[in-house]
């Protein structure tokens, strides 16, 4: 456990777990400083109030397409830092699935492309 952590917190990737709400139940450090944020106050929060409506209900939509047979994606989308600067991001996402086929929870590993 110590090395995956050790893993996760030292990519240099932007690294969040959502549950199926969008809401984030892990944010590595390099997330936090991107945003400019504490990784304690962003948890629980929704993944959602960084991004512009539009892209919200996109990344939504998108997320809703995956499937145990197809659960990963690559999508983009505007976030709006804390200083309302945007800036655009590339994301990886995996579903993870629980046995019945239901989305337990997403993964995505992100990188600012602006």
């Amino acid at each position: 456990q110590r090395r995956y952590r050790a893993l996760v917190e030292n990519q240099t990737d932007l690294v969040v777990r959502l549950d199926p709400a969008l809401r984030r139940t892990f944010v590595n450090a390099n997330l936090a400083a991107h945003l400019g944020t504490p990784a304690e106050t962003l948890i629980g929060g929704y993944f959602g109030d960084r991004l512009p409506e539009a892209e919200t209900q996109a990344l939504r939509r998108r997320l809703l397409e995956l499937t145990p047979r197809a659960p990963t994606c690559e999508l983009e989308n505007a976030m709006v830092l804390p200083s309302g600067e945007e800036r655009r991001l590339h994301w990886s996402v995996r579903a993870i699935f629980d046995e019945a086929g239901r989305i337990g929870e997403y993964q995505a590993l992100g990188r600012d492309i602006s």
